[in-house]
């Protein structure tokens, strides 16, 4: 977490109008519940990927604390509106992280939860970036993921914004997980976007940390 880039982000043009679109909001209120039925409540989360914020927000009252870590300006100074707007100054923080940059770091084990949503498949190195993900959690803490599956790049054909991966594959994630020594592993769908007559799977991988 540190203080904004000079580099400009492809989401930054799209910050102001992200919150109007129904879809995301509901995306983001349909994860969390699951993260919320799942997870223990309390402690420090970190949502990777935040964008405006719309999963921390739904998150925040089952954390103690939440970060929200995004690599677009334009979002994060939307994220910091909304924290306002919703009296949450207190308990929530929104701040510049590149999880891609964390696979060259030490880890510091700071966080009791580290979520994310429709992130992953915009992060090149998806291998390094999720066992990041799993360092940077407290031992016995919890990582939440969430992203769409696989799919033949028709999702983003009508956007400007190019992803690195059309998808994720979500048993990819589940053998990192295994890899990095992660317990209570739980993997599935959790909701369908439907978009130009397709439906698009999103799936919800959640699993503890181990002890350390």
């Amino acid at each position: 977490l540190s203080s904004f880039p000079t580099a400009n982000s492809p989401f930054d043009a799209h910050a102001e109008q992200w919150d109007s679109s129904p879809v995301r909001g509901e995306r983001a209120r349909t994860v969390a519940s699951e993260i919320m039925r799942r997870l223990p409540s309390g402690g420090h989360w970190l949502d990777i990927g935040s964008g405006t914020g719309l999963l921390g927000l739904a998150l925040s009252s089952h954390a103690d604390h939440v970060s929200l870590g995004d690599t677009s300006q334009g979002m994060l100074e939307v994220a910091h509106r909304n924290i306002a707007d919703a009296g949450l100054n207190d308990r929530m923080d929104a701040l510049f992280c590149d999880a891609e940059q964390w696979v060259s770091e030490v880890p510091s084990q700071e966080y009791d939860v580290i979520v994310s949503l429709m992130a992953l498949h915009h992060m090149k190195d998806q291998r390094s970036v999720i066992r990041a993900l799993v360092e940077r959690a407290r031992p016995g803490g919890w990582v939440a993921l969430a992203d769409m599956d696989a799919d033949d790049g028709s999702y983003h054909a009508d956007g400007d914004i190019v992803p690195a991966h059309h998808g994720t594959e979500r048993a990819l994630v589940e053998q990192l997980l295994h890899e990095c020594g992660c317990q209570n592993i739980l993997v599935s769908t959790v909701m369908t976007i439907s978009k130009s007559g397709r439906d698009y799977p999103v799936f919800l991988a959640t699993a503890q940390v181990a002890r350390r």
